[in-house]
């Protein structure tokens, strides 16, 4: 299949959600995407994907032989694409082509068939190159996703994902319902890691109940992101460790709006009684939460208030 032709049968396997603009050569076609924030203008370099004879397992897509280099016209996104299937299905096997703009020399995307096996099964799935590279094989309805995903300069976790394509059913039905609701779904788990990640580096990627780092944090919002009004803001958010985001999750710890001093569900303290592993818990937590160096991502007290209005039955313990 000629390049331009298939730039323009990935766009049609990719729904509505990506629109043609301009074939050109196929490296790149000129493509918009819709995203939550409105179209974006991507440059797809696009290519069939093959085998590679070093090893039965590996699969590559590379640019063509004249070594047309990587292009991002007007700032179009340049994403680096390979079509290939597996069983009958088609799967996209997509890379950020920001690297290697203007490159002219020869280059192949090396990865494992693995990944394109289980994104047919699940939609989508992840590889690691040798490089630190992050090559992700997908449903083609999915490319919005990873276009998002790019837009905000975040990894999405690849169950989550999978999670929200087999909800939506995308998996089964394919239609642009479904790929309408994945689009959807796959959206909010760009904003809850993107979230994530700006809460975490203004607390240093520290907890700020108990100081643990390590790679082990997520972003919690305090006035909750379902809820009416809330905000993406730093100052709507707490970097926690899994275990004390859990517990802030469940209302079992209350945090003072004012002074940030930390008290503890009478529950959790009783258990600290007779359980020394909560016992340590509570002793490795903070008296108060840790701030973020910068004054403007400080968690807001009417963050705090309004989170214990939403719920006011579950905080009565801290009454």
């Amino acid at each position: 299949m000629a390049r331009p032709d298939l730039f323009q049968h990935i766009c049609q396997i990719a729904g509505p959600s990506v629109e043609p603009v301009d074939p050109r050569d196929g490296w790149p076609g000129i493509a918009r995407v819709q995203t939550t924030q409105g179209a974006s203008t991507v440059s797809l370099h696009v290519s069939n994907i093959s085998t590679h004879a070093r090893a039965d397992y590996e699969r590559r897509f590379q640019n063509p032989g004249n070594r047309t280099p990587v292009d991002a016209p007007n700032g179009a996104i340049p994403i680096l694409l390979g079509l290939g299937a597996v069983n009958g299905t088609e799967i996209v096997v997509a890379v950020s082509g920001a690297t290697r703009v203007g490159r002219e020399a020869r280059f192949s995307i090396l990865f494992n068939v693995g990944i394109m096996e289980e994104a047919a099964l699940t939609g989508w799935s992840e590889y690691q190159s040798s490089t630190g590279e992050t090559i992700v094989a997908m449903h083609p309805r999915l490319i919005p996703a990873f276009v998002e995903a790019l837009i905000h300069n975040v990894v999405l976790d690849p169950s989550s994902v999978s999670d929200a394509a087999s909800a939506s059913g995308l998996l089964e039905q394919d239609d642009d319902e479904s790929s309408e609701r994945t689009r959807v779904a796959v959206s909010r788990l760009v904003r809850r890691a993107a979230f994530g990640r700006d809460v975490c580096d203004a607390y240093g990627c520290k907890c700020a109940m108990c100081g643990i780092g390590l790679g082990l944090l997520e972003g919690a919002h305090i006035y909750p992101a379902s809820a009416p009004g809330s905000t993406d803001r730093t100052w709507n958010g707490l970097a926690l460790c899994r275990n004390h985001h859990r517990l802030f999750d469940r209302h079992k710890v209350w945090i003072d709006p004012d002074g940030k001093a930390i008290s503890w569900h009478p529950e959790i303290i009783e258990q600290s009684q007779n359980e020394p592993i909560v016992a340590n818990l509570l002793a490795n937590t903070q008296a108060q939460i840790s701030l973020p160096i910068l004054q403007r991502h400080h968690p807001r007290p009417a963050m705090f208030r309004q989170r214990y209005q939403l719920t006011e039955a579950l905080y009565e313990w801290a009454a």
